[in-house]
């Protein structure tokens, strides 16, 4: 008899056949989507796919991904993730494309929308931090996390956006995903933490103060680099917010191969007229992260433990 393991992720009870230590372990007896291994072949018509890419291919509601020499990944109706794991394969590399890619084609089956993005908690509501891959968004989530803010996500931002245009972000799991430099830059060894891939070098580091409720959206820094040794921080209006925003959605192309390419337009057009979204910029070197962390606290407030604190010095 095959054991079941359960964990929390997205506001979703997972069950999967297989262990996933990256993810939040919970007790529980159902779960809303099935983790499985198995070979795929069995479970889907390829004629079916009306979307097809070097290593993903996609229609309504399905999406296959193909990892070389890591697995194949089935993603169903927003509940069902089958995966084929490659020969040799390491459960790390397994479960670092399962939390990403698959997870990402899961949520925007969903119908919510992903930003490549990291998240913590305020007393107003919940701030996002966008941008490129290097520009420090996990970095920054770990040092306000250091400063007592509440972590909500790294990496997939997961928002279910209402009519209105305002959204909740619905949180993650309680670890960021860092690489060794960033590790260093807060002051921490990389040798206390795993990788999160065996031949990548970025590395699982829990965070403190994570809480699975969804959280209103208050604002959004795009992180961003310039030649001036300063922090600076500028309002974008709606076209621009736009733009970055849908250059920042996480794996964008995946709406169109689902056929949500309208469903990820609209939404984000309600989205960006209710939030307001700000450009911080730092120098690329010196990476000035103390004065970054303290414009962003500037901007956004001290966590709530220590406004108690002020209040009884």
């Amino acid at each position: 008899m095959s054991i079941s393991h359960f964990y929390q992720a997205y506001g979703l009870t997972f069950k999967s056949d297989r262990p996933i230590d990256s993810l939040l372990s919970v007790e529980a007896q159902s779960a809303q989507v099935s983790i499985n291994r198995g070979v795929i072949a069995d479970h889907i018509d390829q004629r079916i796919f009306t979307t097809r890419h070097a290593n993903w291919r996609a229609a309504k509601d399905v999406f296959s991904l193909d990892i070389e020499n890591v697995a194949k990944y089935l993603v169903r109706n927003g509940n069902e993730i089958r995966i084929e794991a490659a020969p040799g394969a390491s459960d790390e590399d397994i479960n670092a494309f399962l939390i990403s890619s698959a997870f990402a084609a899961l949520l925007q089956q969903r119908r919510l929308l992903t930003l490549h993005a990291s998240a913590i908690m305020t007393d107003h509501g919940s701030v996002l931090f966008v941008g490129l891959s290097g520009s420090g968004k996990s970095t920054t989530l770990a040092a306000l996390s250091d400063k007592g803010y509440e972590m909500v996500t790294d990496d997939i931002a997961a928002l279910a956006v209402a009519d209105d245009g305002t959204a909740e972000i619905i949180p993650s799991f309680p670890f960021a995903r860092l690489r060794g430099d960033a590790i260093a830059k807060l002051g921490k060894s990389k040798e206390d933490y795993s990788r999160l891939r065996s031949k990548v070098e970025k590395y699982i580091v829990p965070m403190r103060g994570f809480d699975a409720a969804p959280k209103p959206v208050q604002r959004i820094f795009l992180l961003d680099i310039n030649e001036k040794p300063e922090i600076d921080v500028k309002p974008l209006g709606f076209t621009d917010a736009f733009y970055w925003l849908s250059y920042f959605t996480f794996r964008k192309r995946f709406y169109d191969g689902l056929q949500l390419g309208d469903f990820h337009f609209q939404r984000l057009s309600k989205f960006v007229h209710a939030t307001p979204v700000h450009k911080i910029y730092r120098p690329d070197y010196p990476y000035m992260l103390d004065e970054l962390i303290g414009r962003i606290v500037e901007e956004i407030g001290v966590p709530m433990v220590d406004q108690k604190a002020l209040a009884i010095d």
